[in-house]
């Protein structure tokens, strides 16, 4: 399998577009936006930007369930039937495919249940054990096989037989397979919790468990994590071990955890790229206007499909609703949601 000399593929993006956040009252927009063009095909260098002291965007407790699609044991049958089970409960799940995957024609019906689809390499290969090449074709083939067919980037990795750290003159290169194919996070089976300013390592994500640890166990966790601010609870699971009885053990499981409001459920994907949103919108100064106090708010423009990931600001207390692109949003517990 030769590789590419240089992997990139450019999506655009529009930053400086100002924005103004009348607190309690309207949103103003001006535009136009201007384009600028980035480099998809290169995880994103994370810049801290000083934010407006009190309006900084909030942190929201997420929940990624993360079914890792195995292409050698995989069944449509399991995997939709899993899909259908997760949206039901309010729950997304992240579905990782290779070459082989019986689920590659069902692509958009994962996504349309509000399923992520994303990599588990070409051929299910123990990186470890490859070499750098290869990991950089097994990564950088599989996601433009994918790319192909949903029609916008995948950039969610599961390594396939977990994450196993190999050296080079370079160093690890399994890593830096994923960081050259342009990944946003790798999705280990290493356990581990995570919060989410406090990830150091997104190709490296480690989990908090499998599901087979049972109900009781997975609630108990759950419970504890949701009463903490920014924590990310995440378990995995093959498809194949729904089938049959697995499925209705899941249910049981998600039946009461779902439909929290204090809780966004998400994929692994959505929460790079709101760590991404919210590290990169910046509030100005306020402004006093005839009616109160203006925000400038300058935030990075998404494509149409990552829409999906809100920001949560909190605003100051009194304020009941804002009005955000002509729309009135309410204001719960002091943060209001700003869909992009």
């Amino acid at each position: 399998m030769q590789v590419p000399d240089r992997v990139r593929e450019v999506i655009h993006r529009s930053v400086g577009s100002p924005q103004r956040l009348l607190l309690g009252l309207r949103l103003r927009i001006r535009e136009p936006f201007r384009q600028d063009a980035l480099d998809f095909d290169v995880p994103l260098e994370i810049q801290q930007r000083c934010l407006a002291p009190g309006n900084k965007p909030a942190q929201r407790r997420v929940r990624p369930l993360q079914p890792t699609v195995c292409p050698l044991q995989q069944r449509v049958v399991a995997a939709l039937p899993l899909a259908q089970t997760l949206k039901k409960h309010g729950f997304r799940g992240t579905f990782f495919m290779n070459n082989h995957s019986q689920m590659i024609p069902h692509l958009a019906e994962l996504e349309a249940l509000g399923m992520e689809v994303g990599s588990h390499s070409w051929s299910h290969p123990r990186y470890n054990l490859s070499g750098y090449a290869r990991c950089l074709a097994e990564s950088v083939q599989m996601r433009k096989k994918l790319e192909a067919q949903i029609g916008h980037p995948a950039s969610s990795f599961a390594y396939p037989y977990g994450y196993q750290p190999a050296y080079d003159e370079h160093g690890d290169y399994v890593v830096r397979s994923l960081e050259a194919a342009g990944y946003w996070f790798g999705r280990t089976t290493a356990g581990g919790s995570n919060r989410i300013d406090s990830i150091n390592k997104p190709l490296t994500l480690s989990v908090d468990s499998h599901f087979k640890a049972g109900g009781p166990q997975l609630t108990a966790k759950f419970d504890q994590l949701a009463k903490q601010e920014g924590t990310v609870f995440h378990v995995w699971g093959h498809s194949f071990e729904f089938a049959g009885t697995g499925n209705a053990t899941l249910e049981g499981i998600l039946t009461g955890l779902g439909d929290r409001p204090d809780v966004w459920y998400t994929t692994g994907g959505e929460i790079f790229v709101w760590r991404w949103m919210r590290q990169n919108t910046v509030f100005g100064p306020a402004v006093k206007v005839s009616d109160g106090l203006s925000f400038t708010v300058i935030r990075p423009w998404l494509p149409p499909f990552l829409r999906t990931v809100p920001l949560a600001v909190r605003v100051p207390e009194g304020i009941r609703e804002v009005s955000w692109n002509g729309k009135r949003q309410p204001v719960k517990n002091g943060l209001v949601d700003l869909a992009w």
